[in-house]
């Protein structure tokens, strides 16, 4: 993986970059020009396949990503974007990965795409680190909601329509049934089985399998009814 950030601040790169991985090709510096009262633009040189980020900072030590992805075809690139703060800092970010869709991709391997990182609505984390809030899981199990179901799945869900009114991990309850198979979203989480595919439920503990009298739960031979119920 080839991944750098470049500094801009008032249309002058700050002398500083920092490699993740082998240098990449030289980025051309980008430029921050002036813009209306409110509004400004953000430009550089966009280098084939390679995939760009931008995030904005106050304080040069807390950075947000605006959601924005753009891939670089030798050509230049430019994104708008609103001035919220004075004195506001940017940062462009790319890594040299060349993938057919960089919105879906999951360049970090969390979990979670690169989109869903970064988007408004999406779990807040950087799309080029696989443990953000270094707690020792991938931020695909980051639960902003404190729901009890892991970021990276309630996305799952969202993601499988996007004309519905499911569009934010809030919207995602554990108790409901998304895809009516008669399991919640909750013991489909735990169990590990698709929340968009009712052929895909997780098996329930109540279930008698061999017609014993015994539930599968307990069934030490839940598939043998000829065999004497031995309880788990």
């Amino acid at each position: 993986m080839k991944c750098c950030i470049r500094f801009v601040v008032l249309g002058i790169p700050l002398l500083f970059s920092e490699l993740y991985a082998n240098e990449p090709a030289q980025q051309p510096p980008a430029i921050y020009p002036s813009g209306v009262a409110g509004e400004s633009s953000l430009q550089w040189y966009g280098m084939p396949e390679r995939t760009y980020f931008i995030q904005s900072s106050v304080d040069l030590r807390t950075w947000t990503y605006f959601s924005h992805i753009a891939t670089g075809a030798d050509a230049p690139l430019d994104y708008d974007f609103p001035v919220v703060e004075d004195g506001m800092f940017l940062r462009l970010r790319y890594i040299d990965i060349e993938v057919a869709d960089p919105f879906t991709a999951d360049f970090d391997a969390d979990g979670v795409s690169n989109w869903n990182e970064i988007r408004a609505s999406g779990t807040g984390t950087d799309p080029l680190e696989f443990d953000t809030d270094k707690d020792g899981n991938s931020d695909y199990f980051i639960d902003n909601d404190a729901d009890g179901l892991a970021d990276g799945y309630e996305h799952i869900i969202i993601d499988s329509s996007p004309n519905d009114s499911i569009t934010h991990v809030s919207d995602v309850l554990p108790g409901d049934d998304f895809d009516g198979d008669g399991a919640s979203n909750a013991d489909e989480f735990t169990a590990g089985t698709n929340p968009n595919n009712s052929s895909d439920a997780p098996e329930s503990p109540e279930k008698d399998s061999d017609g014993d009298g015994v539930s599968d739960g307990e069934d030490g031979w839940k598939l043998c009814a000829d065999l004497a119920p031995a309880r788990l």
